[in-house]
């Protein structure tokens, strides 16, 4: 039932926010599962995990691009022999 609920929950952000910043949060999921599983059952967490979980949350406001900054988008590379792909254009 859980894992049903975290579906939708998910499905719902989707809608609301930008897939690379959804993605990118979706990193801390592991980290808080682990954070969990030692307050209710006492799981042991070692110090490689906490060391992980420093790094993942460090980075993710990095990653999680700005709204004031346009995306720059590559426009894709023609074929070497000169032939244009319709299905591209």
């Amino acid at each position: 039932m859980a894992e049903h609920r975290t579906l939708v929950t998910v499905s719902w952000a989707l809608r609301h926010v930008e897939a690379h910043a959804a993605s990118t949060v979706l990193l801390a999921v592991p980290m808080f599962a682990s954070l969990w599983a030692h307050l209710l059952v006492g799981e042991r967490i070692a110090l490689g995990q906490i060391v992980a979980g420093a790094v993942v949350l460090l980075a993710i406001p990095g990653a999680i691009r700005r709204p004031d900054v346009p995306p720059t988008f590559e426009p894709i590379p023609q074929p070497l022999d000169g032939t244009v792909d319709r299905a591209v254009t």
